[in-house]
């Protein structure tokens, strides 16, 4: 004999028991059975991923409690990453995820500090929880942007972007592109430097003034990324860029109230060094460039930026320099 008993609660434990009687109504009682219903009930997520302390190699991921409604509690959370929102959009995508790309394994607690993360980067991290039961739930991906690395050189270089006594066999931009990722001052990491240091056809960052013609259009491999943050060295914040990829120079300084003036939070370099260019204030080429970058000779000229300066005299000084002084480049994190 058999009943189907239906409208029972998920993860309760039910008590029957079985009474039989004769047809004179004699009644006898079986030994009472328990048993526990399961819970399939998925829980209830909380509040999204919000990223802080984000620097370019770590962050802090924070997410708000989910809740179990079939009973079974005792939830915990995982949190992954890849390479886009839509690969970690589901259960079975986020199952799947395995070695690195898991950031924090099953555990209570809704926050993690991830580190080791790429500098310069877009990244995408997902949560999905579960209850005592294995029932899953996922949150919704979010993604933070990594900040970059801007330096200026330890070494000095004539205007054909070669040390005292050095030749090299790059072409103009290639050989200071070679310079910044050769350099003491370069960071230990696995990423590539490109100098910010303009060449007409070659690397452009604006053909009109501030890009305002054409905006990102203008550029030709220019080394700024768009709505991105770069640091110095000192890992203090040098500035955001503008949509176009272009330093706004908008931070009001006012540290001194009586000249109080606009430009980068932080420089790049803590001391005035002059730095080769090839720009005009407003993004523009300069007619200036040791003849195309290729001349270390004193009667020709290359446009210098001041690597400490707050200011758009950062990208031109307002003057040149011979292309037999050895000064410094400013190097830009890809």
């Amino acid at each position: 004999l058999a009943k189907n008993i239906t409208g029972l609660s998920g993860y309760q434990t039910y008590h029957y028991v079985v009474l039989v009687r004769d047809e004179n109504g004699n009644v006898s009682i079986y030994s009472p059975a328990s048993i526990m219903t399961l819970d399939t009930t998925a829980p209830n997520i909380g509040s999204g991923l919000v990223f802080s302390n984000i620097d370019r190699y770590s962050v802090t991921a924070t997410w708000g409690a989910g809740s179990d409604t079939g009973g079974s509690n005792d939830v915990q959370y995982k949190v992954v990453r890849a390479s886009s929102a839509a690969a970690i959009d589901t259960v079975a995508e986020i199952q799947a995820i395995s070695g690195s790309n898991i950031i924090r394994d099953w555990a209570s607690s809704t926050s993690v500090n991830a580190t080791g993360i790429l500098s310069l980067t877009t990244h995408f991290f997902n949560v999905i929880m579960r209850d005592g039961a294995g029932n899953m739930a996922v949150y919704s991906p979010a993604s933070f942007n990594t900040p970059g690395t801007i330096f200026v050189t330890g070494g000095n270089f004539a205007g054909d972007f070669t040390a005292p006594n050095e030749t090299r066999p790059e072409a103009a931009i290639a050989k200071a592109d070679y310079q910044c990722n050769h350099d003491a001052n370069k960071p230990n990491d696995t990423k590539s430097y490109k100098a910010m240091v303009v060449l007409t056809g070659v690397r452009v960052a604006c053909t009109s003034a501030n890009c305002a013609t054409n905006g990102a259009n203008e550029h030709i491999d220019w080394v700024l990324k768009p709505s991105t943050i770069y640091k110095n060295l000192q890992n203090n914040i040098v500035d955001t860029t503008s949509s176009t990829g272009l330093f706004t120079f908008d931070h009001l300084n006012n540290d001194d109230p009586d000249d109080p003036f606009y430009g980068l939070d932080n420089p790049i370099f803590g001391s005035g060094n002059y730095a080769w260019t090839g720009m005009r204030a407003n993004y523009t080429s300069n007619a200036s460039q040791c003849q195309n970058w290729s001349s270390k000779l004193s009667g020709q000229t290359g446009a210098v930026g001041i690597s400490g300066s707050y200011t758009n005299t950062v990208l031109f000084a307002g003057q040149t320099n011979t292309c037999d002084t050895y000064i410094k480049l400013i190097c830009v994190e890809q």
